[in-house]
């Protein structure tokens, strides 16, 4: 017999899913698989709250519940933060993507890996920054400190 899930969510994601899911596993989007199948998670500070409706509403119908609203503690600074998160649901589609991103369970860029605007926009809106360091010279960074060569 089919999981529940099998039946009811995709096995393909849509183009604009797909281009978003690579552009956030380069940035702050993670897959973790729990059984049969991953799901997507993403956890944000509550100033991104914007951003990350925008990206919820790229994938709501992988997932049951919202965009949940938390506090966690830093015990390094002794203050709490404010952050949004969503989850989905464990997603036949994904079950590719985190074959392809976490062999051996650990996270790396595929070799074969190809961008596209959108990619790079959500890469960019994830982990990146425009600098200023000299007057007149904007210098673009996009940070990959969490990857191998």
């Amino acid at each position: 017999m089919k999981d529940s899930n099998e039946c009811k969510l995709p096995h393909i994601l849509t183009q604009t899913q797909h281009e978003v899911l690579i552009g956030g596993l380069l940035g702050d989007f993670c897959l973790t698989k729990e059984g049969k199948y991953p799901r997507m998670k993403v956890d944000r500070q509550a100033l991104d709250k914007t951003y990350i409706d925008w990206e919820y509403n790229i994938f709501k119908n992988l997932c049951k519940s919202g965009v949940k609203e938390f506090e966690r503690y830093d015990k390094r600074y002794n203050k709490s933060h404010k952050y949004v998160s969503f989850r989905t649901r464990l997603v036949p589609a994904f079950l590719s993507y985190h074959n392809e991103w976490y062999p051996n369970n650990k996270r790396q860029v595929p070799e074969n890996i190809q961008f596209t605007p959108l990619i790079l926009a959500v890469w960019f809106a994830d982990d990146g920054c425009i600098m200023n360091p000299q007057k007149n010279i904007l210098t673009i960074k996009l940070s990959t400190e969490s990857f191998g060569k």
